[in-house]
Formats: C-alpha cells, sequence, structure tokens
C-alpha cells in the first residue's frame, strides 16, 4: 500500500473512530442533546439530498422538508408519533399544492420535491421511531444494532475488499465493490450482532435502569446479518444516487468519509427493518 493510500486509510480510521465516539455520547446523554443533534442530521440530509438534485439541474422545493426536519425531533418526542405524522402529511401537501401551481418548477421538479420526502426523510422518520421505542432498554439494544451491524459490516467489507477483492459485486453502480467485500460484510453484521449481546449486560450500569429482557445471542447475530445485507443494499442505493447526480460524495463535511449521507446511508434503509423487528420483539418479549 503507498503511502497516499497509507494516509487516507488513517484519517478515515481516525474519523470513523470520532464519529463513533459522538454516536455513543448521544447514546448516553439522550434527551435534549440527543434531540438537538438528530435535528441537525435531518436537516444535513435534506440539505445534501436537494443540492444533488440542484447538481443534477432540477429545482427541488424545499422550504417544507427543512422545517420539517427541524421540528421532526421535538414534535415526536413532546407530542408524539399522530403528530409528526400530521406534520409530515402537512409538509408534503403543502409542497405537492405550491409546485403544482407555481410556474417557475416543472413536472420533474415535482418528482424530485416529493421524492425527497421518502430518501432521506421518511427515513429519518424510522430512526426517530427506533430512538424512542417504549421499552428504553430495548431501544438502546435497537440502536446499538441499527449503528454496529451496517457499520461494523461496512468497515469489514471495506477492509476484505482491499486485501482479498477479486469478483465485482456491481460494476455498473459501484465498481469499486467486490463479492468479496460483501461477505466480508455480512460477517461484520454478526460480529455486531455478538458486541451489542454482550453490552446488554452493561445497560442496567450505564443508565440505571432494570433490563427487562436480554435478547439471546443466535437471535442478535441473524438480526446482524440482516442488518448487514440491508445496509449494503442502502449503500449501493446511496452509490447508484450519487452516480445519477455525477458527485463522488454527498458532501465534504467528514474527511475521508464524505457528507453526513455518505456516513448514514447504509443506516437509513436499515431503520425500518430495525425499528419493524423490535416493533414485534416488544409484543413477545
Amino acid at each position: 500500500m503507498d503511502k497516499e493510500k497509507k494516509r487516507s486509510l488513517f484519517t478515515r480510521v481516525y474519523v470513523g473512530l470520532l464519529l463513533t465516539a459522538m454516536f455513543l455520547a448521544i447514546l448516553f446523554f439522550g434527551g435534549i442533546p440527543q434531540m438537538i443533534i438528530s435535528a441537525i442530521i435531518c436537516l444535513l440530509c435534506v440539505y445534501e439530498m436537494k443540492n444533488t438534485a440542484k447538481n443534477k439541474g432540477y429545482k427541488p422545493f424545499f422550504i417544507p422538508l427543512y422545517i420539517f426536519a427541524l421540528a421532526a425531533c421535538p414534535v415526536y418526542m413532546y407530542l408524539g408519533g399522530f403528530y409528526l405524522a400530521i406534520a409530515f402529511a402537512v409538509a408534503m401537501l403543502f409542497t405537492l399544492s405550491y409546485v403544482l401551481f407555481c410556474e417557475k418548477y416543472s413536472i420533474e421538479d415535482l418528482f424530485i420535491s416529493l421524492a425527497l420526502f421518502i430518501y432521506p426523510t421518511a427515513l429519518l422518520v424510522f430512526l426517530l421511531l427506533v430512538i424512542n421505542i417504549e421499552s428504553f432498554a430495548l431501544s438502546r439494544t435497537a440502536m446499538l444494532l441499527l449503528f454496529a451491524c451496517p457499520l461494523l459490516g461496512d468497515t469489514l467489507a471495506y477492509f476484505v475488499g482491499i486485501f482479498l477483492g477479486k469478483h465485482k459485486l456491481n460494476t455498473r453502480i459501484s465498481p469499486k465493490k467486490t463479492i468479496e467485500g460483501s461477505l466480508g460484510g455480512l460477517l461484520g453484521g454478526a460480529l455486531g450482532g455478538v458486541l451489542v449481546y454482550f453490552f446488554q449486560r452493561w445497560i442496567p450500569y450505564i443508565w440505571n435502569i432494570e433490563l427487562e429482557n436480554a435478547l439471546p445471542l443466535a437471535p442478535l447475530i441473524i438480526i446482524g446479518i440482516i442488518l448487514s445485507f440491508t445496509g449494503q443494499m442502502g449503500d449501493l442505493f446511496a452509490s447508484a444516487i450519487k452516480r445519477w447526480g455525477n458527485i463522488k460524495d454527498f458532501s465534504t463535511i467528514f474527511p475521508e468519509h464524505g457528507g453526513v449521507i455518505d456516513r448514514l446511508d447504509s443506516v437509513l434503509l436499515c431503520a425500518p427493518v430495525t425499528y419493524i423487528i423490535f416493533y414485534y420483539l416488544h409484543i413477545w418479549l
């Protein structure tokens, strides 16, 4: 590995560790800090997708999206999911009505504006739902799985791809990804499940709460593999969007990591899957 690649790899690992530390801090403190950071993340994701569409020559109407992105976290935390759904519907209906009757926007601009309500906005809403699962202990376990499994999968896929990758996975969308890296990613997801299994025992001590039901190792490994696979699909989908938008990264906020969506692309698609899994786990346990 040449000097430039080593420097790039070091920066990637260093920034990744800083982001991991920030995530753990948010997870630990929760409350208002979590709400503020979540709102900023939502806003940045919408901003990056808006810029991607503009780079392609479209003019999405994004003001209601910005307002919803900032308001979603406090609305959900203080008023609940019903009012969050109302806020989402109002923002989307206002966007639809305004763009339909404003002649400076084309039909394509309308489609793009509404598409932004799905990606990334609706997926970010599912992320909020996971953070606020009724059982606090289960919500911490779900959050750890949601981030650890796809991100560990992404990290292991990256390293396995560098050192062992030979067979291309999808040259049409992401020429650098390999089948070997993808399999390494599934292993990373399983490893994430194992780590969360052992972390569960610390939940009562860290947050001073009772752990109602600890999840067994085997289901956590299975969930980890599912989330790793889903995360890889999310990563490929984000790569397809970047290829469509003729951009390398969604932004340059994180050195060697790109933008917020570049870091969360795998997590975003995993959010609804994680919520569905833990919604039923909360009923069964």
